[in-house]
């Protein structure tokens, strides 16, 4: 895991891997992929510092969150996951609603009545969601 989070142009070369990615009031860290992962699903990291995409009624995510993914990703390769901080590209969001973690790793509006319920961030229009890590409620 390698932490970023500064306000300008990076340029940087992990094991190999070159990132080169511009940051605004964010705080991404970057992992390894467990597993094929889409861009924007919800991640939680597992026991072999690795993330998966979390859903609401798996109890091994109840606290593992870690954030969304800023792009898509195959197993094994370097993922960068939004901690906080804006994220674009949605197109779909209602905005100033709060989103919520459900199935597969994607965010909905609709609070979790099974699982847990975990907020994942607030929308600031269709395209941006303003990212920010809860804590998990589990609904026994």
């Amino acid at each position: 895991m390698y932490n970023i989070s500064l306000n300008k142009k990076i340029d940087v070369t992990i094991n190999g891997i070159k990132l080169i990615k511009t940051i605004a009031d964010t705080n991404d860290e970057v992992y390894l992929a467990g597993e094929t992962i889409g861009g924007h699903k919800v991640v939680y990291i597992k026991n072999d510092s690795k993330v998966y995409i979390a859903d609401k009624d798996n109890p091994e995510c109840i606290n593992k969150i870690v954030g969304i993914t800023t792009g898509a990703v195959v197993s094994g390769e370097s993922v960068a996951i939004r901690k906080s901080g804006k994220l674009n590209g949605f197109g779909t969001l209602t905005a100033g609603t709060v989103y919520y973690l459900g199935s597969a790793g994607a965010i909905t509006t609709i609070a979790a009545t099974s699982g847990f319920i975990q907020i994942v961030g607030f929308s600031i229009d269709a395209d941006i969601l303003e990212t920010e890590k809860s804590i998990s409620f589990s609904l026994i």
